[in-house]
């Protein structure tokens, strides 16, 4: 019961406050959202698909390949008040990390 399907940002909008476990949710990162807190260890940026765009908020250690990074999965749950998913955990994707050996 602990994993949870890949939804869409739509879909993780329409669920709202009627989830009951995590959702995952993939996407681009949206060039020049990324801001990130030392202080307050808070990470904040925006992911797109092709049905909208989705503001994330995540509070812990900064992910190491967040630099070159272009896409991320995020787990957690979408706040409608807020308007924001906030994220409990961060899988980020390099592309030259993933790219086939020729």
């Amino acid at each position: 019961a602990s994993t949870s399907d890949y939804v869409t940002i739509a879909q993780a909008k329409e669920l709202g406050a009627d989830q009951t476990r995590d959702t995952r949710v993939a996407g681009a990162i949206v060039p020049d959202t990324v801001a990130w807190s030392t202080r307050e260890l808070h990470l904040t940026f925006e992911i797109e698909d092709e049905t909208g765009k989705l503001p994330i908020s995540y509070h812990g250690p900064q992910p190491d390949m967040l630099v070159d990074a272009v896409e991320a999965v995020v787990i957690g749950r979408y706040d409608p008040v807020e308007g924001v998913f906030e994220a409990e955990e961060l899988l980020m994707k390099c592309p030259s990390k993933y790219e086939e050996k020729k």
